[in-house]
């Protein structure tokens, strides 16, 4: 929907998108946030369709879709903000000899959208309390973030379907047969930026930085089209593309059915607990890497399967954003548990208190 407002037609172009649909991001879980990046795409597409309409449609326009996604998730609205400013640099230098009143008041408009959502976040979110909580990663995050846009569970892969599609995308706008829209130079440059600068860990959230680069990829994708490519050069690349999705569902389909094993273990051993026991996790040999198969937080199964108290939840009151929270005596109870799970030195330590 993006790629038809700002290319005015329809096109099989967008449909690379699907690519990166499968990403590190759904891998760790982060649903809310995929949902309402798809979400921001659709609300930057509903700003810039009703962009040229008197102030009162765009800025209930705008503020409905501002508002929907600060409930949704915060950096959905944050992505969805960057992109609109973008679009409005791209705008004030398109017209910059007009009066400036009258770009002051569009600038207006754009930034009153966001009251409401800002009022949220500032009076009645828990989140605004954890505003100190940040953190930022060393250098080889910021470089190793590209891959996060592409996930098979195997190394060499990742690199050669990414440099595939890198290489592809780049020679196609080199020779002139892919073009970026106008309107979506500044956005793109505004994204790109964003993924160097973001923190690791933003108002207590784990892996900021580590969002931006699906943002950015799949409104790379939007802002995109073909550019007079013959018929034949368009289904080659829909064939290559088309083989490179194929490739990762097999890869992905192979390795889902190879651990399902291991996570039958868990669950058999989780159906074994009394109901409403008392669980904690340790995750030895783990590490700070994500394994195959993934087992951060596969403890809470036993919370499904047998309503157990599990103190590493992601729930603790540091996860600001969470939308769980221990009641009654049970809150007690976690304040004096570990909020996370155990690591290999805290397993030491406990083995041998001295």
């Amino acid at each position: 929907v993006l790629h038809r407002v700002l290319h005015h037609r329809w096109s099989s172009w967008p449909a690379i998108g699907f690519l990166f649909v499968y990403n590190r991001l759904f891998l760790w879980g982060f649903l809310g946030y995929l949902f309402a990046l798809g979400c921001a795409l659709m609300g930057a597409a509903a700003w810039y369709a009703v962009r040229k309409q008197p102030w009162p449609a765009r800025l209930a326009v705008g503020t409905a879709a501002a508002t929907i996604l600060y409930l949704l998730h915060l950096y959905g609205l944050g992505i969805y903000g960057v992109i609109l400013g973008g679009f409005q640099l791209t705008e004030y230098w398109e017209t910059r000899h007009r009066p400036w009143r009258e770009t002051l008041g569009r600038w207006l408009i754009f930034g009153l959208q966001f009251l409401p959502a800002f009022y949220l976040f500032l009076f009645v979110s828990p989140t605004s309390k954890a505003a100190g909580r940040i953190r930022w990663g060393g250098i080889w995050r910021k470089l190793s973030a590209p891959f996060n846009v592409i996930f098979d569970y195997h190394l060499a892969l990742d690199v050669a379907f990414l440099g595939i599609v890198a290489l592809a995308a780049l020679v196609l706008l080199i020779r002139g047969r892919v073009i970026i829209a106008r309107a979506a130079y500044a956005s793109l440059v505004l994204l790109a930026v964003l993924m160097f600068v973001m923190p690791n860990e933003l108002f207590s959230s784990y892996g900021a930085d580590r969002r931006i680069p699906i943002a950015l990829a799949l409104f790379a994708v939007a802002a995109t089209d073909w550019n007079g490519a013959p018929l034949r050069l368009r289904q080659v690349c829909v064939g290559v593309f088309s083989l490179l999705l194929a490739a990762r569902i097999l890869l992905i389909w192979q390795v889902w059915t190879k651990v399902q094993p291991v996570y039958q273990q868990f669950i058999a051993a989780f159906e074994q607990l009394p109901r409403g026991a008392r669980l904690i996790s340790a995750a030895p040999g783990l590490g700070g890497a994500l394994p195959t198969p993934p087992l951060f937080h596969v403890d809470a199964y036993a919370v499904i399967l047998r309503s157990v108290f599990l103190p590493s939840m992601f729930a603790a009151p540091h996860n600001a954003g969470s939308s769980i929270a221990f009641a009654g005596p049970y809150a007690k109870l976690k304040q004096r548990t570990p909020s996370v799970t155990i690591w290999d030195d805290t397993l030491a330590a406990l083995r041998n208190p001295a």
